[in-house]
């Protein structure tokens, strides 16, 4: 499903996701990933509730919330974006939210500066997402142009 979705094949993330959903409905990183590709396809209303499933099981997944707020953004929910951008930038005690999760919400709203503060940020951890995904995913094409861009990923060695 990732795969195809980094390669910006959607239709086809959103069909081995469904195909997903029939083995097992109650997997909530299946409705992270289809989610992702409704949003890019911008069925925004639909990638909204495909996070909120995803944020729903197992506790929460924590990128489900920053694609939450990345989604709501993108249906010009601005308020809602924000609100749980908060969360994301201050979770609880007991978890974990990664620089990288602030940054595609900080690109989408607009806000280059911010998103590279946390992808700097992203850099100094040699976070996870970033290493994977960081290179192909879409919800961080409008950093692409800028040089700050080429030095993440130098600095990361995934510019090759």
């Amino acid at each position: 499903m990732w795969l195809s979705w980094l390669a910006r094949r959607n239709d086809d993330a959103l069909e081995l996701s469904e195909k997903a959903l029939e083995f097992d409905p109650s997997f909530g990183w299946t409705y992270f990933w289809m989610g992702l590709p409704l949003e890019q396809k911008s069925r925004y209303e639909d990638a909204i509730a495909a996070f909120r499933k995803a944020s729903e099981h197992r506790g929460g997944l924590v990128q489900a919330q920053a694609a939450l707020a990345h989604a709501l953004a993108m249906a010009g929910r601005r308020g809602e974006a924000e609100d749980a951008l908060r969360q994301i930038e201050h979770p609880s005690p007991q978890r974990y939210v990664g620089p990288y999760a602030a940054a595609i919400v900080y690109t989408v709203l607009g806000e280059p500066d911010r998103a590279f503060n946390w992808l700097e940020q992203a850099v100094n951890e040699g976070a996870s997402w970033l290493t994977m995904f960081g290179k192909s995913d879409p919800r961080l094409d409008p950093l692409r142009s800028d040089p700050r861009f080429v030095d993440v990923l130098r600095r990361m060695r995934l510019d090759r």
